[in-house]
């Protein structure tokens, strides 16, 4: 067999931990991944990997091959892209996780745009506000924003995003503006589940940060359902500028101004904790850090 598909067949299985995985992966049958495996330590005269009917694990011997085989697959990969002109032609298919709101509004047409420039790259985007893991579930990389709480991926700044609090004209004539952030915790507050600290707001002023206690009677895990509650006179969002910036020119929500402003969270490119990045991924990461996002 292939020593070569062997060695991609090992590296696959490693990072999933799973052949069912690493089989989808590679676009070939589980037992064709189990024999190479087989052939990989036939050849090597050891054995790599720790397997039960429950897991799989790396032996220390399969720890540093591992990195090696890794390291030469993504040497060899350049190499043969360099020989054939395509040092920074993006090609195969490309596999990424966004936010459904700004996957759909903001990341969508540069990713369209990416491809106008590299013709033979096939992208797989998947929408969902949940946290995915991007090892276990195939993913290439994800856009996340906010602050991150994960130790097993990487993570590169592309920009900022303005969290903007409002409500409709209804519920503003009703209720009244705010005269300082400390009135949130009186008033009904529309609340995101994803959010990592989601009883509370934080909002930035001269002497520092300050985190408002807040509740309310509706809570969601998407923006969309918080955006149209808020329209609906329901209570007070606290929302990413890209999901209410055409509901505030229609004058369906007012931005509400108080003392303290909320600070801007970080929109980031993640992809799994591992020295090599393939070219694919890395061409895409240094296109998004050049673009408005």
């Amino acid at each position: 067999m292939d020593l070569l598909s062997s060695m991609r067949a090992f590296v696959a299985v490693s990072e999933r931990g799973s052949f069912v995985k690493a089989a989808q992966q590679l676009r070939m049958s589980r037992p064709m991944v189990s024999k190479h495996i087989a052939n990989l330590e036939t050849h090597l005269g050891v054995q790599l990997l720790n397997r039960t009917t429950r897991s799989i694990s790396l032996t220390d011997q399969g720890q540093i091959q591992l990195e090696q085989f890794t390291r030469l697959l993504h040497q060899l990969d350049e190499s043969m892209d360099t020989a054939r002109g395509q040092r920074n032609h993006a090609k195969g298919v490309l596999r990424v996780n966004a936010p459904i709101s700004f996957g759909s509004t903001r990341l969508t047409p540069l990713i369209l745009n990416f491809q106008k420039q590299h013709p033979d790259l096939k992208v797989e985007l998947t929408l969902s506000d949940r946290l995915v893991h991007l090892i276990d579930e195939g993913y290439d990389l994800a856009v996340r924003i906010g602050t991150l709480g994960q130790s097993d991926v990487r993570c590169v700044k592309i920009s900022e995003c303005e969290m903007i609090l409002c409500a409709s004209p209804g519920y503003i004539e009703k209720h009244g503006d705010l005269s300082s952030v400390e009135d949130l915790g009186t008033r009904n507050c529309l609340v995101y589940e994803y959010f990592s600290t989601k009883g509370s707001w934080t909002f930035q002023h001269a002497g520092g940060l300050t985190k408002v206690a807040v509740s309310g009677n509706f809570s969601s895990n998407s923006g969309e359902a918080l955006a149209a509650a808020a329209c609906e006179s329901s209570g007070i969002a606290f929302l990413p500028e890209f999901l209410v910036t055409r509901l505030l020119e229609e004058g369906r929500l007012k931005r509400l101004f108080v003392s303290a402003k909320p600070p801007a969270l970080p929109i980031q490119i993640v992809f799994p904790n591992s020295k090599f990045l393939p070219l694919k991924s890395r061409l895409f990461v240094d296109y998004l850090k050049q673009r408005p996002v």
